[in-house]
C-alpha cells in the first residue's frame, strides 16, 4: 500500500480562535449601552423634577433593552462565528498582518444593534475544519500512470471572510474553486518523480499544492494536504501476493503449534494409561502427530478404519 504524507501549517485546531470585543464595532456598542445606562441612573439619583426623575428612568430602561435585544451568542458545536454588517455593509477595520482593510469577524457571546437605527448584524459563518478529497491521476516521469486522491482539510479564512461570503459562504464553493487547480497541478507536479518517489511519499506532490491553492483568494485558509498515489494493478498483485504468501505461512506456524501440542498431550496420556498394554511401547512424539493428523482426516470425513499407534483401531464411517 502506498504512503500518503500530510503537507500543513499553522493551527489544525477545529476552528478559528474569535473574541467577541476585540473589535471596535462592539466595543463602541457596548460603551454606548453602558453610558446610556450610566446616565439613566444619575438623573435618577439627581433629578431635581419629575420630568428628570421619569427622564432618567426612561434612559435606563433603553439602555437595558438596548443590551437585552442586542445581546448575541455564537455557538462552539459547530464552532461559529459572525461577519459583522452595518445596513448590509461590510463593517472593515484595518489589519496590520494583512496591511489592508477586512471585515471584521466576531465569535463567542457579544452584543450587537441590529435595530434602527444602526442595524448592525452579523452573518453566521460556519468556522470548522472540513476536509474533501479530489481523485486524481497523473503520469510519473517513467510514464507510469498512477490514481489516487488528495485530501484537503481547510477552513473560512478570518482575515479574507469578504471573498468567502461573495463565493457563496461556505466552504464547498471554496473547495469546487480549488478542484481544477488540484487536478492541474498535480499532473504537472508528478511529471517531476518517478513511480516509487510518487507512491512513497505524497509530500512531494502535497507541498507543491499547498502553494498553489494558497496563492488563490477563495477566503477559506488551507492548513493540510494529504496525498496518496495507489499502486499500478501489476504493482499491487504482486504486493497481494506477498502478503497472501505471508498470511500462509503464519497459518501453517500456527497450525503446526497446535498439532505440536496436541500431539505432547496425547504422548502424556499414553505414559500415564494404568490400563495399557506395559507390552507395549510408549509412542514417540512423531508417532503421536502423525495420529492427531490421521484422528483429523477421520474427523473431517476423509479418512476411516486407521489403526493408531497405540494400538487401536478407530474405524467411523464416512458420512
Amino acid at each position: 500500500m502506498s504512503n500518503g504524507n500530510e503537507s500543513g501549517n499553522g493551527n489544525e485546531s477545529g476552528s478559528v480562535n474569535l473574541k467577541p470585543f476585540d473589535n471596535w464595532v462592539t466595543v463602541t456598542i457596548v460603551a454606548s449601552i453602558i453610558t446610556v445606562i450610566g446616565f439613566g441612573i444619575l438623573l435618577i439619583i439627581t433629578s431635581q423634577s419629575t420630568t428628570w426623575w421619569f427622564g432618567g428612568i426612561g434612559m435606563t430602561c433603553l439602555g437595558a433593552l438596548a443590551w437585552i435585544y442586542g445581546l448575541t451568542e455564537f455557538p462552539e458545536n459547530p464552532p461559529t462565528a459572525g461577519a459583522l454588517f452595518c445596513w448590509n455593509i461590510p463593517i472593515l477595520s484595518w489589519s496590520e498582518a494583512k496591511k489592508k482593510k477586512i471585515q471584521i469577524v466576531v465569535g463567542g457571546k457579544t452584543v450587537l444593534a441590529n435595530y434602527f437605527p444602526f442595524y448592525i448584524s452579523a452573518v453566521p459563518i460556519d468556522i470548522s475544519n472540513k476536509n474533501k478529497e479530489f481523485p486524481v491521476s497523473v503520469l510519473s516521469d517513467d510514464n507510469v500512470t498512477l490514481t489516487g486522491k488528495v485530501s484537503v482539510t481547510a477552513r473560512p479564512d478570518g482575515d479574507d471572510i469578504q471573498d468567502y461570503i461573495q463565493a457563496g459562504g461556505t466552504i464547498e464553493e471554496g473547495f469546487e474553486q480549488i478542484r481544477d487547480i488540484i487536478a492541474t497541478k498535480s499532473r504537472e507536479h508528478a511529471r517531476e518523480h518517478n513511480q516509487k518517489e510518487l507512491m512513497s511519499d505524497g509530500q512531494l506532490i502535497g507541498k507543491k499544492l499547498k502553494l498553489d491553492m494558497e496563492q488563490g483568494s477563495f477566503g477559506i485558509h488551507i492548513f493540510k494536504v494529504n496525498v496518496v498515489m495507489d499502486p499500478p494493478e501489476d504493482v499491487k498483485k504482486v504486493m497481494q501476493g506477498i502478503v497472501i504468501e505471508k498470511y500462509q505461512r503464519l497459518n501453517e506456524l500456527a497450525e503446526y503449534s497446535t498439532n505440536l501440542k496436541a500431539a505432547q498431550e496425547l504422548q502424556d496420556a499414553y505414559e500415564n494409561d494404568k490400563h495399557r498394554s506395559a507390552n507395549l511401547p510408549v509412542p514417540s512424539l512423531r508417532d503421536c502427530i502423525e495420529e492427531i493428523l490421521e484422528q483429523r482426516l477421520i474427523r473431517d470425513g476423509k479418512a476411516t478404519g486407521i489403526k493408531n499407534k497405540g494400538g487401536t483401531t478407530i474405524n467411523i464411517p464416512k458420512v
